[in-house]
């Protein structure tokens, strides 16, 4: 595999003469084997060269090399993010691979080295590859789960060539491929409480995701025996394949009508957010077999956003309709911010973005944080600081109901004056990118009588940038035993440890759907591992381990489990 164009004709090696005044670092020029780039350079012009590999979307027959292309959209003014400026060309690959790489170059003006590039892959057929419905890749979340859901890169000093990656992190097959029907079936009762959603009036349920390249568009039925959506999809993917998907409300057009009786006003977007996902997305293990996917609490059917109609609080157990809700943070870890928090100068306040929750609150929710630039609501959701100079911060939030027990949120710091920055964490569109807390039920023995407490106090939280933590909701009186669920598990997951905030023992649960080479640890809040709890392949199934701290001192701890490609953090509060 020795390259044979080297430039040097003694040595036929590359030579590099360090010079004897150097002081720094030395930066190279790009080689290429051979000495042969994969694209043209032209004078007073940056090549940009992008490859993908798509050999996994052409063995499932997602992409058809003969009527579809690849190309790349992203940030203006070097692509576009409504078309596809740049077409890709399909590589030769070696015969009998599942690996099919596609690649090409954009040329940019020199004067944009430095500048940021954020960029997507797509595939669509050729004729409609900019009017059509097209498939997106997933950025950069695949291997960085804090991301923002783009690939990101800088534009170089000169030509410029990024790393491949696999369209949507996945690599080609290497199990059978085979197509069986997967079954869907999903319960909006919560939205219909609300008066949110209402069939009659024209709105619809689907289901998008990564088999039918995350259409809205694909309408479910609705059925009456189940009181559910339902829709049965036949998918052909590799045995063991991870199906991402969400469920996705389409409104009526009426709904937006400041004239019709049907209105509501600061209607969130359609797609659910399951705060039992951290907001993510919902996982199928597909399997050679017709299956139904993963329901919620041994229902038989998902619930929007994971929120049964058991979850809606309607009254405290004194039947008020009000509740004083007690949110505690850590800001600590904000002092080391790159833009540091100031606990004498700086506000910090609770953005909601869970849509159903502001809806029920009356508040300003959406990704772009608009209840700061609302004054009048900023009362609500300011944080103040608890005894004196320290970093723990309180928000007793006067929570008005009926609403769902179900909060997504942020934290959003501002620094004083008109030049002041605002700091807002999580990222991104995978588990983690927001905080989730359930208010916990006095007593869910009935389910169809679960008494709430008068107030709440939520578990602690930490500030952190990214890879925020959410907790496992409660169980309604609807959840199945560890034993029925330990014999299918459908889906890795990491549970709230229990107790919480514990002393000096707790639990700590998770379940894996096949076995796998498990770690879990324990780590304080500077990324120092205290304890080592599993270290060695664990069977599928749902287990428990316990964690005894008598050892270490008060204070906020993160666990964190790997297993396989499976990694996920929470956090838990010690308190002696």
């Amino acid at each position: 595999g020795w390259e044979a164009n080297n430039p040097d004709p003694i040595s036929n090696d590359y030579i590099l003469e360090v010079p004897a005044d150097v002081t720094g670092n030395i930066d190279l020029p790009v080689f290429y084997f051979n000495r042969v780039a994969p694209y043209e350079s032209k004078a007073d012009s940056i090549a940009l060269f992008f490859r993908v590999n798509v050999g996994n979307q052409i063995a499932t027959g997602a992409l058809n090399p003969a009527t579809d292309v690849v190309g790349v959209r992203g940030l203006d003014p070097i692509l576009d993010w409504g078309s596809t400026k740049l077409i890709l060309q399909p590589e030769t690959m070696p015969e009998g691979s599942r690996n099919a790489m596609y690649s090409g170059a954009l040329w940019v003006p020199e004067s944009m080295a430095g500048d940021v590039l954020r960029f997507k892959y797509v595939f669509g057929r050729e004729d409609n590859i900019n009017t059509g419905n097209i498939s997106w890749d997933n950025g950069d979340d695949a291997v960085n789960p804090d991301g923002d859901g783009n690939n990101n890169a800088v534009v170089g000093q000169a030509d410029t060539t990024y790393a491949f990656k696999f369209f949507e992190g996945r690599r080609p097959p290497m199990a059978d491929i085979v197509s069986a029907s997967v079954q869907f079936a999903v319960n909006v009762g919560v939205l219909e409480e609300f008066g949110f959603f209402n069939r009659n009036v024209g709105d619809v349920v689907s289901v998008p995701g990564g088999f039918n390249g995350w259409n809205t568009g694909s309408t479910m039925d609705y059925n009456e025996a189940f009181d559910a959506w339902t829709a049965a999809y036949p998918i052909t993917e590799e045995v063991g394949a991870r199906i991402a998907y969400k469920y996705f409300i389409d409104w009526d057009e009426s709904r937006n009508d400041p004239a019709s009786p049907n209105f509501i006003a600061n209607l969130p977007g359609g797609w659910e957010e399951p705060g039992i996902f951290g907001g993510g997305d919902r996982i199928h293990m597909f399997t050679n077999e017709t299956t139904q996917t993963t329901d919620d609490f041994g229902s038989g059917v998902a619930f929007f956003n994971s929120i049964p109609p058991q979850g809606i609080i309607r009254e405290t157990f004194d039947g008020e309709k009000m509740m004083p809700v007690r949110f505690l943070v850590d800001m600590a870890p904000a002092l080391d911010h790159t833009t540091p928090f100031n606990p004498a100068t700086d506000e910090l306040y609770l953005i909601v973005q869970t849509p159903l929750f502001g809806l029920t609150q009356e508040l300003a929710v959406g990704d772009d944080h608009p209840i700061l630039n609302q004054p009048e609501q900023l009362d609500w959701v300011r944080f103040s600081r608890v005894d004196g100079p320290g970093t723990i911060y309180e928000l007793i939030f006067e929570m008005l109901l009926p609403t769902e027990n179900h909060i997504g949120f942020v934290l959003a710091y501002v620094q004083p004056g008109d030049d002041g920055a605002t700091v807002v964490n999580g990222s991104g569109f995978s588990a983690g990118r927001r905080y989730y807390r359930y208010i916990q039920p006095l007593d869910a023995t009935d389910p169809d009588d679960i008494l709430w407490p008068s107030t709440a106090e939520l578990n602690p939280i930490e500030w952190k940038a990214t890879n925020l933590d959410f907790e496992a909701p409660p169980e309604y009186g609807l959840e199945v035993s560890i034993e029925r669920e330990s014999t299918m598990p459908g889906e890795y997951a990491l549970y709230q440890n229990f107790p919480n905030p514990f002393n000096p023992t707790t639990n700590i649960s998770f379940t894996l759907p096949v076995s796998e080479n498990v770690q879990l640890s324990v780590y304080n809040v500077l990324g120092q591992r205290v304890a080592t709890l599993v270290n060695g392949m664990m069977p599928a199934g749902t287990h428990s381990v316990n964690f005894n701290a008598a050892n270490l001192a008060s204070g906020v701890y993160i666990y964190s489990i790997r297993a396989g490609n499976f990694i996920q953090n929470r956090t838990m509060m010690l308190v002696k």
